[in-house]
């Protein structure tokens, strides 16, 4: 019985097979055949209701093991996975394999994945101190987004969109979204909106925070009762007042990419004509300063908003401070000065050439050691500069005292091995090199050939007191914080000056005979004595680069025209700063 049973199952089945291949097209759910261009057609009976193809649902993970699992197959098994499709119930979309992964029909991007550091969560404004409490929000008083927001520290596991929601359930929540294209570390920012509805005192009622990324509540660390609460103050009517601008002061020290500390604040002075709620607020290059709170009495009142951030960017930083008033926000402008790092600087050579052997008064030294040029509020802030004299010892020498930037003057002559260590110093390390060289042509090709990675030769130039124009290039060393140059001269010193016979690739000439070559970090002179002078020497044949009582550059006059070999220096350094500071 069981062998006819199976012989049975077995015609049954070859029957239907048969039946397949002869009909190379089907539809499902109606006899009806196909139009010409359909392999497969279904059709939802109308009698039992709309109907539609369920395709296989898998979460994100799964996708990943199919995906995996298709790249592990052999070519030609692979190629047929193609158009392969399924729905992806974790970002609710159908995916297609196309080749190489499965895409979203959804849009360009699927959601980001991304982890969220919720320890690290700042709510802002706040006081300023550890544990940062919030302050500022105010019962019927509705947030602006600029001075009200929240900080979350984000890893981006995988890019895509993403929408990341703080509520509140008290009339205001928080918000930011977007498209992360690459993956990495992030600070998301959620800007404030709404207006809070409740106010209390009483700790036990603050606002709790429900964060979601994506639409999903965060777990782990990240859950209302793991995040800081909000006091919302009960309802109190703004403060009227003005500023004294004159009298609001910007405290403590500022340097470029270093986190603000409790000195860095900032205090204004206001007269206050009714007393009340008031917010203060300001935000540039990176600094955050914040600070509300209530008046009960008027007159001259005194406010010191903290601070948060790091800056990121030297120099003199405009910044407006932003006070909510009844009659309408008041504000002061004010300057930071941000400085940049300390700097060591290493010179080689010998007498008024290089800035380690220089005098005080000896432009080499002087421009740059001069607090006015590069002092805390100098035109160049900087938290000082350290000054290593290498005399006429090998590059190597000064390398374990890890310089920023080394100068070159005359009568120095690098080495095979020094090009070597210059090299590496510029083109990895990010260091900037000045060399002024004379009277080694072969020498002095060869460091800019080691370091440019070209192959060109010098020739002779002029001789003592003759000048050479520089272009009208808008470049940081002709048109820089010390002065505008182009189109005006510098001056050869006693010696006989060097010219490239070509410009490496990628270098630029900054004379009209190829005696000076700027290559990034790199920049060569075929003067020895560029920078040799002081402040009283009048000689117009030699010691071209002046400085004034002050050590600040000056032109002088020479036999053939004014130059400009000071402006230039300082404009030369000041570029160097910047540089090692943003890549070193």
């Amino acid at each position: 019985m069981k062998t006819k049973l199976a012989i049975l199952l077995l015609k049954t089945l070859l029957i239907f097979n048969v039946s397949l291949n002869l009909c190379a097209q089907v539809t499902v759910g109606a006899g009806v055949e196909p139009i010409n261009v359909s392999a497969l057609e279904i059709i939802s009976q109308q009698e039992s209701g709309p109907r539609g193809l369920r395709l296989p649902q898998l979460t994100a993970t799964e996708v990943d093991i199919l995906a995996s699992n298709i790249n592990q197959l052999e070519s030609a098994d692979k190629s047929r996975a193609n158009g392969l499709m399924i729905f992806n119930t974790t970002i609710a979309c159908v995916m297609v394999w196309n080749g190489k992964e499965f895409k979203s029909l959804c849009g360009d991007i699927s959601p980001a994945e991304i982890t969220f550091d919720c320890a690290n969560m700042r709510i802002y404004p706040n006081n300023g101190l550890p544990p940062y409490t919030p302050t500022g929000y105010q019962q019927g008083l509705s947030l602006d987004g600029a001075s009200s927001y929240i900080t979350i520290p984000a890893t981006v596991t995988k890019a895509g969109t993403y929408s990341v929601t703080a509520t509140t359930g008290n009339g205001y929540s928080f918000i930011t979204e977007g498209k992360m294209l690459d993956v990495g570390s992030y600070i998301l920012k959620l800007s404030g909106m709404g207006t809070p509805i409740t106010g209390n005192d009483n700790p036990q009622y603050y606002d709790q925070i429900t964060l979601s990324s994506n639409g999903e509540k965060l777990t782990t660390g990240c859950t209302p009762t793991d995040l800081q609460t909000i006091p919302v103050a009960p309802a109190v009517g703004k403060a009227t007042f003005t500023f004294n601008c004159g009298s609001s002061v910007v405290n403590g020290i500022y340097t470029i990419n270093a986190d603000l500390n409790s000195t860095n604040t900032i205090t204004v002075q206001v007269n206050v004509s009714s007393p009340g709620y008031y917010s203060f607020s300001a935000e540039a290059a990176g600094m955050h300063f914040s600070r509300s709170g209530e008046w009960t009495t008027g007159g001259l009142q005194s406010v010191t908003l903290l601070s948060t951030g790091k800056p990121t960017q030297a120099g003199i930083v405009p910044i407006t401070i932003i006070g909510e008033s009844s009659g309408g926000n008041v504000t002061c402008d004010k300057n930071i000065t941000v400085s940049y790092r300390a700097i060591k600087i290493a010179g080689f050579g010998g007498g008024t050439y290089q800035p380690g052997t220089a005098s005080t008064v000896q432009s080499s030294r002087a421009i740059i050691q001069s607090s006015a040029n590069f002092g805390a509020t100098g035109t160049v802030p900087t938290q000082g500069l350290t000054i290593i004299d290498g005399g006429y010892n090998r590059i190597s020498t000064v390398m374990s005292q890890n310089p920023d930037i080394i100068v070159i003057g005359y009568n120095y002559h690098t080495t095979a091995a020094d090009n070597t260590v210059l090299e590496d110093f510029v083109n990895n390390k990010k260091g900037f090199v000045l060399a002024m060289t004379q009277d080694n042509g072969s020498a002095d090709a060869a460091l800019i050939n080691a370091i440019c990675g070209s192959s060109i030769g010098l020739t002779y130039g002029g001789g003592g007191g003759v000048v050479y124009q520089m272009p009208n290039l808008d470049n940081p060393i002709l048109n820089g914080p010390f002065g505008d140059i182009r189109n005006l001269y510098w001056g050869e010193d006693a010696g006989t000056t060097f010219r490239a016979n070509a410009i490496p690739a990628g270098a630029t000439s900054l004379s009209a005979g190829n005696e000076i070559i700027w290559y990034n970090n790199f920049l060569w002179i075929g003067d020895g004595g560029f920078t040799s002078g002081d402040r009283t020497n009048s000689d117009p044949n030699i010691w071209p680069c002046m400085n004034d009582s002050q050590g600040r550059p000056i032109s002088k006059s020479y036999r053939l025209g004014t130059v400009y070999n000071a402006q230039f220096y300082a404009n030369v350094i000041a570029y160097a700063i910047k540089f090692v500071q943003a890549n070193k």
